[in-house]
């Protein structure tokens, strides 16, 4: 994958992918040249393997865009949900150490990535990226980095009302200079 100049910028200000999904990518100020890599967070990442890795732009094999698509009704509200703040795109990760799959966003928030190793094989996405509609994929990366993003946001909160509790110990693990946070409630 390759990252172009955002067209609309008299200097370079941002980027954008060069696939069909478009995802833009601000640069820092005053650049001009785009990032080469990125830091992608692991989708049910095994224990002790790290939860983040590093990777390259040009590793990237586009497979499908992910886009909301026309307007829908919304199942909480009555009105028309539209969705396209949401942008994702699934790409294969060519360097074989990487996790095989990305799965990238862009949003008003900014640029977010997520990196699949162990949740299932590179020809499951391939059988989805080649099936399912753009509006359906976009359904599955958006349940999918919803349940990572809600997931980390139920540990914060679960750690931050135990040290508000003053339930937090330190613990020594077999005598060595590592420690674990034990939670003890009443």
């Amino acid at each position: 994958m390759k990252l172009i100049p955002y067209p609309d910028a008299e200097k370079p200000c941002g980027f954008h992918t060069d696939d069909p999904a478009a995802l833009y990518l601000y640069a820092k100020k005053g650049a001009v040249e785009p990032p080469e890599e990125f830091q992608a967070v692991y989708l049910a990442a095994r224990r002790g393997s790290g939860s983040q890795t590093t990777i390259k732009f040009r590793d990237l094999e586009f497979m499908a865009p992910a886009l909301f698509g026309e307007p829908r009704p919304s199942k909480v509200t009555n009105s028309n949900w539209t969705g396209d703040a949401y942008k994702f795109a699934i790409y294969r990760n060519t360097n074989k150490y990487g996790p095989p799959i990305v799965i990238l966003r862009t949003d008003g928030g900014g640029f977010y990535a997520y990196a699949i190793r162990d949740l299932c094989d590179i020809e499951l996405w391939e059988l989805l990226t080649a099936q399912l509609p753009h509006e359906r994929l976009w359904d599955l990366c958006m349940e999918l980095t919803r349940t990572y993003e809600c997931g980390i946001e139920d540990g914060r909160t679960e750690i931050t009302t135990a040290f508000l509790d003053g339930s937090l110990k330190k613990k020594k693990v077999r005598g060595q200079e590592s420690y674990r946070v034990v939670i003890e409630r009443n």
